[in-house]
C-alpha cells in the first residue's frame, strides 16, 4: 500500500547517480520518532498526490526524508544543515523511493491535493511562495478544531478563503525555488488545533504554532507513515539529487 510505510527498506536505497560523489556529500535520510498527543484521522493524502501527478510519481514506493524535514527538528536539511530559529513546525515533503529502489524529487507545478473535507479560510506569503490553511469539520475533545496548512505553492486565482474543498481536491501547485537558492522545492505541511477564538487573517509564520492559538501536531501519523529505518540520497556535485521522471 502506498501509505504503509516511510522508512526506505534495503530494497528502496537510491542507486549512484552518474560521476563521482564524495562520501560526505552522501546525506543520510532518517525518520525522527514521532510523538502525538491526539489522533488524527487517516488521510488518503499520499494516494491523492501520486495518482495526480503522473507519470511523474509513476511507481511511487514511499516518502523518503532527510534529516531536518521532519516536525520538530532542530535544524534544516538543505545547504549547511543550520539551526532553524525553532523547531520545525511540520513536515517537508520532497524526496521519495520508487519501485526501482531511486530517490527521486517532487518537481515545481506538482498539483497538492488536500487532506479532508474543509474550507479555505487564509493565504499568507511565505518565503518561497504562498501558505495556504484549510480549516477541516473535525474537533478534538477540547473543541479545538483541525487545520491544516500547505506552504511553499502557487495556488491560482480561484483559490480564495471561503472556498469548500472535498478531500483530495488540487489547491495549488508546487512554487519553483530561486535559481540561485540553496533550497529545492517542496511541499510544507503543517497540522494544528485551532483554538475557537483563533484569527486567521492575523496568522503569519512568526506567530503560526503558538500553543494558545494553534497547537501544532505531527503530520506523519494521519499520512500513515510509521517510524523506522534510513535510507541514502546520492547527491551530484552541485548537491541536488536527481529529478524526478
Amino acid at each position: 500500500m502506498i501509505e504503509s510505510r516511510l522508512n526506505a527498506t534495503p530494497t528502496a536505497r537510491a542507486k549512484r547517480a552518474q560521476g563521482t560523489v564524495d562520501d560526505k556529500e552522501i546525506a543520510p535520510l532518517i525518520l525522527l520518532s514521532s510523538q502525538i498527543k491526539k489522533p488524527l484521522p487517516k488521510t488518503r493524502f499520499t494516494r491523492f498526490l501520486v495518482r495526480l501527478n503522473q507519470p511523474q510519481t509513476s511507481g511511487f514506493e514511499e516518502w523518503v526524508f532527510r534529516e531536518g524535514m521532519t516536525f520538530g527538528a532542530p535544524d534544516t536539511w538543505w545547504a549547511e544543515k543550520g539551526p532553524r530559529a525553532r523547531p520545525h513546525e511540520g513536515l517537508d515533503i520532497c524526496f521519495f523511493s520508487d519501485m526501482e529502489g531511486r530517490v527521486l524529487r517532487l518537481l515545481p507545478g506538482t498539483k497538492i491535493p488536500v487532506m479532508y473535507d474543509g474550507t479555505l479560510v487564509a493565504l499568507l506569503d511565505d518565503f518561497l511562495g504562498k501558505t495556504l490553511i484549510v480549516e477541516h469539520g473535525i474537533r478534538d475533545e477540547d473543541g479545538r478544531v483541525l487545520c491544516s496548512m500547505y506552504a511553499h505553492l502557487t495556488p491560482d486565482e480561484t483559490m480564495q478563503p471561503g472556498r469548500v474543498l472535498q478531500q483530495g481536491d488540487i489547491i495549488a501547485g508546487l512554487a519553483p525555488a530561486p535559481s540561485k537558492a540553496a533550497i529545492l522545492p517542496h511541499l510544507h505541511l503543517s497540522l494544528g488545533w485551532a483554538s475557537r477564538a483563533i484569527e486567521y487573517d492575523a496568522l503569519d509564520w512568526r506567530t503560526l504554532g503558538e500553543e494558545e492559538k494553534l497547537a501544532l501536531v505531527d503530520p506523519l501519523p494521519a499520512l500513515g507513515c510509521v517510524p523506522g529505518g534510513s535510507a541514502q540520497v546520492e547527491l551530484s556535485p552541485d548537491g541536488l539529487p536527481p529529478q524526478g521522471s
